[in-house]
């Protein structure tokens, strides 16, 4: 039987490059070394590629140094090259074994697809799909499945077309008049800028997110080196780009011409802030209060043009892991994390070292059948392949929230993905097999 090259990449410019580098330093450890030609490739934090010639056990401790020989891919064939020399090395099956931007994102996923190279995991599309967590709710409510309410501050959609000429800081009037999307549910509009308007000594972000007067203003926040700031229904802005960007809603209720449509009513604190394409909770905050929303939106910036301000769900946080095996769906049954943080951010999911993970989670037997069921349909409904981990929240009264979906869940000791397959009967030689095969 012929041997397979199977090349695992692991690293890469993320936020998530230390979970990386542990996943992947399990995965080798579980690879059928009978079966598969093995080439090892890391991604500096910078985007450099190298073929890895050191023990498994050093990827860990990776850090910047040149350890092995640099490559780049060929569109052409999909094949590593050596830089220098030109040698190739045929590669039959990428691993990318990255989570977060650059990968799960579908970034990577397209470069392979222009190459014609076969990989683990979903698709490009889905990929992006996924990991969007507003675009992925969106998918889970035309399910029926449930989602919190929430809004997305968006710091880059145009909605509408550049003018080939504006003169510097002329007046523009930006109406802010609602549209409608296809669902019925109106935009409100975010816009690079200034306000000319102001009421009530607050800002036109408080007013139409109907929050308490904070003592820090939220009329504008820096993302890299420019200034979002909120425009609504009647008022008029000053603006240096024609660029006029959205915030989007889900589920959106209530009435446009610049009244609030997002939670429709009151929005009750605690709320999470997040970056709407990032993992492992980089980026995320729980907000108490008003005085931390500016800080929590400035910071989830750093890290995605779209941030989402979301309701706080009082529940278990439940997981689910499916993956392809055999040409069947395996789902597991659900799992449960109990931590002692306020919420499960990267230092507690990472760092922390005393979460419990129970499995099968005590949610009742017809709950975790809803869950199970619930995730395989996004799996289907996504296009996800391969594998991935769908996150719910189940509220005190039984009734499921959907969080998030991952494409490429960690695979380190104390991820939940291995687990839950575990719980279902895999083995980790078995999980990795079955992605791979």
């Amino acid at each position: 039987m012929k041997r397979l090259t199977l090349c695992v990449i692991f690293g890469g410019k993320s936020m998530e490059y230390e979970v990386s580098l542990r996943s992947a330093e399990q995965v080798l450890e579980h690879i059928d070394a009978e079966k598969y030609d093995v080439i090892r490739v890391w991604i500096t934090r910078e985007g450099k590629w190298y073929i890895f010639e050191g023990e498994n056990r050093e990827i860990l401790r990776l850090e910047d140094e040149k350890i092995g020989t640099a490559v780049t891919v060929d569109v052409n064939s999909g094949d590593l090259i050596e830089l220098g020399s030109g040698k190739r090395h045929r590669v039959d099956i990428y691993f990318p074994v990255m989570h977060g931007e650059y990968v799960e994102d579908g970034r990577l996923q397209g470069l392979f697809d222009i190459c014609g190279a076969k990989y683990v995991g979903c698709g490009a599309f889905a990929s992006h799909i996924c990991m969007d967590k507003a675009l992925a709710k969106d998918v889970a409510r035309k399910l029926g499945i449930k989602v919190a309410k929430g809004v997305v501050l968006n710091a880059k959609c145009r909605m509408q077309k550049e003018q080939p000429f504006h003169r510097k800081r002329s007046p523009s009037p930006c109406t802010g008049e609602a549209q409608v999307r296809p669902t019925g549910e109106p935009y409100c509009y975010i816009a690079q800028g200034r306000h000319r308007r102001r009421e009530n000594g607050k800002t036109e972000l408080e007013r139409s997110l109907r929050l308490p007067l904070a003592s820090t203003s939220l009329s504008r926040w820096r993302h890299g080196q420019e200034e979002a700031s909120v425009l609504r229904g009647d008022g008029e802005c000053e603006i240096n780009n024609p660029s006029v960007n959205c915030v989007d809603t889900f589920p959106c209720t209530g009435e446009a011409n610049g009244k609030f449509v997002g939670f429709g009513e009151k929005m009750e604190y605690p709320v999470f802030v997040k970056p709407c394409m990032s993992g492992s909770s980089v980026g995320v905050s729980r907000v108490e209060n008003e005085g931390q929303l500016t800080f929590a939106i400035e910071n989830a910036f750093k890290y995605c043009d779209r941030v989402m301000i979301e309701e706080g769900i009082d529940g278990k946080e439940v997981e689910v892991a499916v993956m392809e095996r055999g040409g069947e769906l395996v789902v597991s049954p659900a799992g449960m994390i109990k931590y002692t943080g306020n919420f499960y951010g990267y230092e507690e999911k990472y760092c922390s070292g005393n979460n419990e993970y129970i499995i099968p989670a005590p949610v009742g037997a017809e709950t975790e059948k809803y869950l199970r069921e619930c995730a395989k349909r996004l799996f289907l409904e996504l296009g996800c392949r391969g594998l991935s981990r769908f996150d719910f929240f189940v509220k005190k009264d039984g009734e499921v929230v959907f969080n998030e979906v991952n494409t490429m869940p960690g695979f380190t000791k104390d991820s939940m993905f291995p687990m839950l397959l575990g719980a279902a009967g895999l083995s980790y030689g078995e999980i990795i097999e079955g992605i791979v095969g």
